[in-house]
């Protein structure tokens, strides 16, 4: 499984996280902080590689349970939830996206960066405009 984690600010404890629980996996870590669009873009390269992934974000110190999660879910779409500035639940920070899923979507990241949103928006557009009218 190949976990992604694009990031400007990285923090040590989500850093060391993946390095110790996704040292089983690909790990790929992925400098974004030149501009608000370059993590939207880094999304859409993964996408159009076709080979399904998940998205750890710079600021999820995730759990061995997480990744083992990841790897064995039977769902097309996986989300842990975890904290934001107003709320807790599911978001693009900690997903796992099937090869199917992309298939089915396979142009839900191109949709999304098209928007012109920079990263702060981009999960919203995902799963709140395009996920949800499809």
């Amino acid at each position: 499984m190949i976990i992604f984690c694009a990031y400007s600010d990285l923090r040590p404890e989500a850093r060391e996280a993946l390095l110790v629980f996704g040292s089983n996996h690909d790990l790929r870590f992925e400098y974004v902080g030149d501009d608000d669009y370059a993590y939207g873009r880094a999304l859409e390269r993964r996408w159009a590689a076709g080979v399904g992934f998940a998205v750890v974000e710079q600021d999820i110190v995730i759990r061995q349970d997480v990744v083992d999660a990841f790897a064995h879910c039977p769902e097309p779409y996986c989300c842990f939830p975890y904290a934001w500035t107003t709320d807790v639940g599911p978001a693009l920070g900690c997903t796992r996206f099937s090869i199917g899923f992309m298939r089915h979507y396979r142009g839900l990241l191109e949709e999304a960066v098209a928007t012109g949103v920079g990263w702060q928006q981009l999960d919203v557009v995902i799963m709140r405009h395009i996920l949800a009218r499809k």
